[in-house]
């Protein structure tokens, strides 16, 4: 088992068998060697669950701990979610049954594209070719995924509505809103931009 997700989830099963295990703190040194053992990449956003390395982000929101920032994009959070919990409820039993009630509603959270733009001209220190805006189907906000030359993927950022992140990839990217071409669109009347 290499997936982050998977790995907790089976933690969190072990942990109804073992009561000592139903810690924050043994939570949080059992996934720091797992990550150690399997690193997690950054990869190229997919359809379906929400990646777990997502999930510090997603609290962060959650505890108001990120914000609106440039363009609308929201702040990461330099921390990690067991400092948060900890912060909010200790370590010990309260923080693990604070993280299980987050893992059990952020498990739920799925992503789909909304949304493409192709061909850029690869402007920029990432070299953009390709913008990407995914939707978390429980969510209001949108992610902004970069894809660069060299087909190297990276979530840029979580944006409250799909107006604001149309707006920051135009700022940040230059890329025009006539050059999107939305999902959604293209499956119901075979064209991907918008009617006016």
């Amino acid at each position: 088992m290499n997936n982050a997700s998977s790995f907790v989830r089976e933690f969190i099963l072990r942990a109804k068998q073992n009561p000592a295990l139903r810690k924050l703190h043994a939570i949080e040194a059992a996934f720091q060697g797992f990550s150690e053992k399997f690193p997690q990449r950054r990869s190229r956003l997919m359809e379906g669950p929400l990646s777990f390395g997502q999930f510090s982000n997603w609290v962060a929101r959650k505890y108001g701990k990120s914000r609106k920032s440039i363009h609308g994009r929201w702040t990461r959070y330099e921390g990690s979610a067991w400092r948060m919990i900890a912060e909010k409820f200790g370590s010990d039993e309260a923080g693990y049954e604070e993280f299980v009630d987050l893992f059990d509603r952020f498990k739920e959270l799925t992503i789909h594209r909304i949304a493409v733009a192709k061909s850029l001209p690869g402007q920029g220190i990432y070299d953009v070719m390709e913008v990407e805006a995914w939707k978390c189907t429980q969510d209001e906000g949108v992610f902004l995924n970069l894809i660069s030359r060299d087909g190297n993927a990276r979530v840029e950022g979580y944006y409250a509505s799909l107006d604001e992140l149309l707006r920051s990839a135009e700022a940040q990217y230059h890329v025009k809103e006539n050059c999107w071409e939305f999902e959604q669109l293209r499956r119901e009347n075979g064209s991907g931009t918008p009617p006016r």
